[in-house]
């Protein structure tokens, strides 16, 4: 009975004191990780041909760690045929046990274009695991009047 009564004792106390780490965590929203290229899916998609004046979902998807990573969003911001998108996503603090995984994070983002031509769409992200250096991906978009 001993051992049975220490090894609860042991088991509650690690997963007390897990949880309790897990839930003080000091996530940080920062840009979120892009990786351009055919081989990891679409950073953006988003119809080639769009009308003017009319709502245009599409999907901005960044990539990261399964339990370090969540999706938040993404701040627009354009006028006329330029637009810039910029993902966020909360990220785990330096030091936190994190799965080495490489996990999509969808997010939808709506774009209205007020005037008619060849619209341009810039997605700006961090472009590797650990660095903050920028990069874009651009997609150029019909649109309609």
């Amino acid at each position: 009975m001993r051992i049975t009564n220490a090894l609860r004792f042991g088991l509650l106390l690690l997963f007390s004191t897990g949880c309790a780490n897990f839930a003080s965590l000091d996530w940080s929203r920062e840009i979120g990780w892009i990786i351009p290229g055919p081989e990891v899916g679409a950073v953006l998609e988003f119809p080639d041909t769009v009308r003017r004046s009319v709502p245009n979902a599409g999907i901005v998807t960044t990539r990261g760690s399964s339990s370090c990573t969540r999706p938040a969003g993404a701040g627009v911001t354009g006028d006329g045929l330029e637009v810039r998108i910029t993902p966020y996503d909360p990220v785990a603090p330096p030091g936190t046990g994190c799965t080495r995984d490489v996990a999509a994070f969808p997010r939808p983002v709506e774009l209205r274009f007020m005037v008619a031509g060849d619209a341009l769409i810039r997605v700006v992200g961090r472009g590797s695991f650990g660095s903050d250096e920028t990069v874009e991906v651009v997609r150029r978009v019909v649109v309609l009047p």
